[in-house]
């Protein structure tokens, strides 16, 4: 069971917190987006660019998602406040990508995967090998 590396606890709890940070207006109140490129309202907050910057990322590192998958998924991260819920959308999400990559290069992206769950001192993007 793979979902039982060091450190993919932690990882969620971090991404959960961060999600909770860009909701709450008080604490971040400085637009994410680049302003001169965008303007001062091209989104309504903070919240709504995060929304859509990550679900842009994860169609761009899993193609083979459709939209609505990724709108799902990542609207779930940003709705859960409890801990275990997280995690378990989490989980949810690492199975949903596995059986929508079966059909790629599968030993490259459980490597990465592994490699991202484990907690590695390098960043890992985990994306598909489409060649």
């Amino acid at each position: 069971d793979t979902f039982h590396t060091p450190g993919f606890k932690l990882h969620c709890k971090i991404l959960m917190h961060l999600f909770s940070l860009v909701k709450n207006d008080q604490v971040i109140k400085a637009p994410l987006w680049d302003v001169a490129a965008k303007g001062p309202t091209a989104y309504p907050n903070n919240a709504a660019f995060v929304q859509e910057f990550v679900c842009s990322l994860l169609a761009s590192s899993f193609p083979n998602m459709t939209p609505v998958q990724t709108q799902s998924a990542v609207a779930g991260m940003m709705a859960i406040e409890d801990k275990r819920a997280f995690k378990h959308h989490m989980r949810d999400f690492l199975v949903q990508v596995c059986a929508i990559v079966a059909t790629s290069n599968w030993a490259s992206v459980k490597h990465e995967t592994t490699l991202c769950l484990a907690g590695s001192a390098t960043t890992v993007i985990i994306r598909p090998n489409t060649s």
